[in-house]
Formats: C-alpha cells, structure tokens, sequence
C-alpha cells in the first residue's frame, strides 16, 4: 500500500537506478515514465490527495499501466518524496 504525501520539489538523487529515467532510450517513453508522470500529476494536482492509501493493484486498474510499470513508478515517486511505502500487514 502507498500513500501520497504533499507535493514537494526535489532536485536531489540518491543513486538508485529506479530513481532516474534509463539512458540509452530511444523512441517513446517507456511504459514506467508514462505511469510515473501520470501518478505525479495525479498527485500533485491532489486528485490523490495527501495521505490517501492506495494499494498498487488499485492504481493498475484505475490506469492503463500494469503492475510492473506502477511498481516501478512508485518506487520512482518514493524517492522523489512523493509517496510513502507502507507494507502489506502480515497474513497468518
């Protein structure tokens, strides 16, 4: 599950792959760029308002992406501080 925190600016990299578009690309956006700037501006336009919960598969289905690009673009958007990751209570 993820939560959206309030839209901040940052110019800072922390060195993980996931955080930064691949170089190397070519042609179009990939389908992890187009997912990530699809959450952002839902975020930043509060249509996901700060402190909502979310679960991935929620986000898969309200948009065009799959699991891995939503995965992938959340984990983006962590580094980016806009979104908390929250894990999954355990299941017994």
């Amino acid at each position: 599950m993820r939560q959206a925190t309030s839209p901040k600016s940052t110019g800072a990299t922390d060195g993980l792959d996931f955080c930064r578009d691949r170089p190397g690309r070519t042609g179009g956006a990939s389908l992890t760029q187009q997912a990530y700037a699809a959450l952002r501006t839902r975020i930043v336009t509060c249509e996901l308002p700060p402190g909502s919960s979310i679960t991935e598969r929620e986000l898969a289905r309200s948009t065009p992406y799959g699991l891995t690009p939503i995965r992938r673009a959340l984990a983006r958007l962590d580094c980016d501080g806009l979104v908390v990751t929250v894990p999954a209570p355990a299941t017994s």
